[in-house]
Order: C-alpha cells, then structure tokens, then sequence
C-alpha cells in the first residue's frame, strides 16, 4: 500500500519581501534610463546610482501608497491568488514605459536635437557630434557640434533667441576634446551668442567661427 503524504501549500511571499521588490523595480527603471541616454554609458549607470535615492520620494509618493491599498485589500479579503503581480504592477508599469520609451526614442543626436530645441536639426548640418550627461533630477548638460551653412548658423541664433556675448568664448576643457569635439578657441574670429530662458531654467549657447560654418551648441540647465 503506497503512503500519501500531504503536500504543503506554496507560502505567499513575504508582504515586506514584495515592496522591497517593487522599489528594486523602480530603481531599475532609473539605472537603464540614465545607462542608455547618457553618451557615456558607465558615467550613466554611475550617476543613475545616485539618483535612485533622489528619485525615492516619486516612489513613496505614487507607488509605495498603491501597494499598500494591495496588500491591504488582500489582507482583508483574504485573497491569495495574483498578489504578488498586483503588487509589482506598477513599479512594472514604469520600468517598461521607461524601456519601451528609450526603444521607440533612442537618444540619437538628431533626436535629442529636435527634443531641446523642438525644431530639426538644419539640413545642411554634416559632421554631427554629440554628448550629453545628465544633470541632477531633470537636468541636462548637452553639446552639439556640426558644420552647416552660414544660412542655417543664422537661422539657429534667431530661433534660439540667441544674443550675442560680449564676455568672451567659453571653453569646455579637456573632455569634449578627448572624444573628438574641436576647440573653438582655436576658430578664426570665434563668437559666442547666448540665452537664459528664465521660464524652463535652460540656458542656451552657441559659437561659431567668423565664417559661421562651424558650430558648437551647448544646453546646460534645468
């Protein structure tokens, strides 16, 4: 005669188990998102590893309350089945929003160009270089280098807004140069033209040569 044995049921996770599993998520959401748009992508994961505390709050605020209203609902009706997922949902949700966003929106530099500046990149634009690196919650420090018309120059510094700087030519330093970006001092007769666009916090500046063939943009700001 064969013994039957009784077979315990699975133990539902942890409820603490689960909302250290839904902020894991969130984080994730962070790390990729900054990993990928970030032109140098270690720098990104790296900064991504600070803004996962400064992004918490979004996490308290909006996902934390909803997984508790979940378990407590469970909790009090004494469900079983499918807590686990309705827990994790929305962290889910915002890690697949942020990862198919990156997917449908890559970070090309024509791309970013048209998303800081709401207008495409000029036509006769050739030789196109591009970084970009976040700065804290939201913020951004991006260059732009390319050759275009003098036409195209034009058209940039008047739809930008753009005045023209009697304090000099800024220099970037070493680390644009090491990646290939040239050194605008070194341009005959460089100008600089500037904006600092109070309402959204971004500040704007471009510098071209005494032909305006080349230009350097650089967004920095809010």
């Amino acid at each position: 005669m064969i013994k039957s044995f009784p077979v315990n049921p699975p133990q539902p996770v942890h409820f603490f188990k689960l909302l250290a599993g839904s902020f894991l998520i969130f984080a994730s959401s962070v790390v990729v998102s900054s990993t990928v748009e970030w032109t140098d992508h270690f720098g990104g994961f790296v900064s991504s590893c600070f803004e996962v505390f400064l992004f918490s709050y979004f996490w308290l605020l909006l996902i934390l309350p909803l997984n508790l209203i979940i378990g407590g609902l469970y909790r009090w009706r004494r469900w079983q089945n499918g807590r686990t997922w309705f827990v994790l949902a929305p962290s889910l949700f915002v890690f697949f929003a942020m990862a198919f966003g990156e997917i449908i929106e890559p970070p090309t530099a024509h791309a970013r160009f048209e998303k800081v500046t709401e207008m495409p990149i000029p036509a006769s634009a050739q030789n196109i270089q591009h970084y970009f690196r976040g700065q804290g919650i939201g913020g951004i420090d991006e260059f732009f280098y390319f050759t275009c018309s003098a036409a195209d120059t034009q058209f940039l510094v008047k739809n930008l807004h753009l005045a023209l700087n009697e304090g000099g030519n800024p220099d970037y330093g070493e680390e644009l140069r090491s990646i290939g970006f040239p050194n605008p001092q070194s341009w005959p007769n460089p100008k600089t033209y500037s904006f600092d666009d109070q309402k959204d916090g971004l500040r704007t500046e471009l510098i071209t040569d005494g032909a305006n063939s080349q230009v350097l943009l650089h967004f920095s700001g809010d």
